[in-house]
């Protein structure tokens, strides 16, 4: 399990405002010390299923990119995958298709967009974020759609799993 620690310490001197000069309590507080306050805060895992369909031109495609991207920013941000829905806290469903862009001299313009989404058990939607036109360009159809499904790879963990873990932990 991941935790965090807060740390804090209260000094004593600071209960003493406001009081007459003479106060005995301003004398004693001049003496104490306080120790450290150090509090341990783990969050409990969130168990999530995850559903993915990675598409180019409308056909499945045979390499999966985004699954493992996503897989290894959530099991890193502490969540539990879960292979079946009925036992997972949310589900997180994820589908993206590639699409041409265009072409010119020599060059191939491929982008993919995607929407993740985010149900609980009930299949009420909990979050939505779409991301568009990620491009990616290489000399060849294939090479393209590959350079997108990176890019949109990176998107997607460097912005939309850390999105969604500040949903569900709430900060």
């Amino acid at each position: 399990k991941r935790g965090t620690a807060l740390e804090g310490r209260v000094e004593p001197k600071a209960f003493v405002q406001g009081l007459p000069l003479l106060h005995p309590f301003r004398q004693a507080a001049e003496g104490l010390q306080s120790a450290p306050l150090r509090v341990e805060v783990t969050l409990a895992p969130i168990e999530v299923s995850l559903r993915i369909e990675e598409r180019a031109f409308g056909k499945k495609r045979d390499q999966a990119m985004l699954a493992p991207a996503i897989q290894q920013a959530l099991q890193s941000a502490n969540v539990s995958l879960l292979a079946e829905d009925a036992n997972a806290d949310m589900i997180l469903t994820v589908e993206a298709d590639a699409r041409h862009g265009g072409s010119g001299q020599g060059f191939t313009t491929v982008y993919t967009d995607l929407v993740g989404t985010v149900t609980n058990r009930e299949g009420e939607v909990l979050f939505t974020q779409t991301l568009t036109r990620i491009k990616g360009i290489q000399l060849d159809l294939l090479r393209a759609t590959d350079a997108a499904y990176t890019k949109a790879s990176e998107e997607i963990t460097s912005d939309f799993v850390p999105a969604l873990i500040r949903l569900w932990h709430g900060f």
